[in-house]
């Protein structure tokens, strides 16, 4: 029986490269031997990881600012073909941020800025840029003010900070410097979202109470991002509002699209079509994918639910495993198995993640079995 593992991170415990390490494990105590691992991401935490993987790549370390301005060490890989795969989150992520430091109106998404402009100095061709996990719903501008794009107010004054607070006192964008940088230079956005910028899906309706928003700021901030969609597609001769995926890492999806013709690709798509996870499958018994919590979203957009919906039209079995299982039953994965069936405590199980999900594999193993 050939068997597809193809995980997502679970987020907070196990990158997925150690996640379908353990799943593996599992299913050889299952006497389950013909197993293809094939790592997978959306554009959240770990994609630049895994299309690094895919090349010859190293790591570059790069000194920059935190949601917050505070210097942090930070990176990217870039490989020989002068492509380099940058993570949002790596430098404007949540992950960076205690919970109670979350502030959408005032992170800043500048230090994902200052790893493209140290990309391109290092001689990148091509960049990769991977939105999810961002800590930011500032439209981009701050990335964009690192690259040399200056925001001015309605008084031709300067303005300094790029952050969600901001938006709604730009009148005036100069990308003239930004567009002179990027010139020759490929930029690609892995987005795992496919909302718009702005409305009762938008960056802020939706994302904002994830980033630490209270519900009059989710109204201040769908508010400012109105004005800076006005003023952006006036600037760009486009519609920013209606770009699909827009909305991704608090609009910057939009602007950069919108301001420098950047292309959005579908993350789990793109990243699924790059690591081959289509041709393995075609001869394939079983899939098993996963990650952290599975509940509804899942099934819009992200790496397992687009699985899922592959294996339904391919008639393969897709089963999953993951911490938590939020979703209601049925459902169209054949079987789930959650580390909290085991573990009840969340946080015990996080810490536990790799032996309980070998555990939880070893079950799936002996369910596949009785299903030959």
């Amino acid at each position: 029986m050939r068997i597809v593992v193809a995980p997502n991170a679970m987020k907070g415990s196990l990158d997925a490269f150690d996640f379908a390490d353990a799943i593996e494990c599992g299913l050889r105590k299952a006497h389950l031997n013909h197993i293809v691992k094939i790592p997978v991401a959306d554009g959240g935490d770990g994609t630049a990881k895994i299309l690094s993987a895919l090349s010859n790549s190293h790591f570059v370390h790069s000194l920059v600012c935190d949601p917050l301005n505070r210097p942090i060490e930070s990176g990217f890989y870039i490989d020989n073909n002068h492509t380099a795969f940058i993570e949002m989150a790596d430098a404007s992520g949540l992950k960076l941020l205690q919970k109670n430091e979350y502030s959408p109106l005032h992170s800043t998404s500048y230090g994902t800025g200052q790893l493209i402009k140290h990309a391109i100095e290092i001689g990148a061709r091509k960049i990769i840029l991977c939105l999810g996990g961002s800590a930011t719903v500032d439209a981009g501008t701050g990335a964009l003010m690192a690259l040399g794009t200056k925001f001015y107010n309605n008084k031709n004054k300067l303005i300094e900070q790029g952050c969600g607070n901001t938006l709604d006192q730009i009148d005036k964008i100069d990308s003239s410097e930004t567009t002179s940088l990027l010139k020759n230079i490929d930029i690609e956005i892995i987005a795992d979202v496919e909302n718009l910028i702005s409305g009762a899906n938008g960056a802020a309706k939706t994302f904002a109470p994830q980033k630490g928003a209270n519900p009059n700021e989710v109204i201040q901030l769908e508010n400012k991002i109105k004005t800076f969609v006005s003023v952006l597609s006036a600037h760009s001769k486009t519609h920013a509002q209606n770009i699909t995926g827009g909305g991704a890492a608090g609009g910057f999806a939009a602007t950069f699209a919108a301001l420098l013709n950047i292309r959005i690709n579908h993350g789990a798509n793109y990243i699924l079509r790059q690591t081959g996870f289509f041709e393995a499958t075609k001869k394939a018994d079983a899939i098993i994918t996963g990650e952290g919590i599975i509940d509804e979203s899942t099934l819009f957009g992200k790496a397992p639910g687009t699985i899922l919906n592959f294996g339904e039209l391919a008639n393969i079995p897709v089963y999953a495993i993951c911490g938590s299982n939020l979703l209601q039953t049925p459902n169209k994965f054949e079987k789930v198995f959650a580390l909290t069936a085991i573990e009840k405590n969340p946080q015990t199980a996080m810490n536990k993640a790799y032996e309980l999900t070998v555990i939880q594999a070893k079950k799936l193993g002996k369910y596949i079995n009785t299903k030959q």
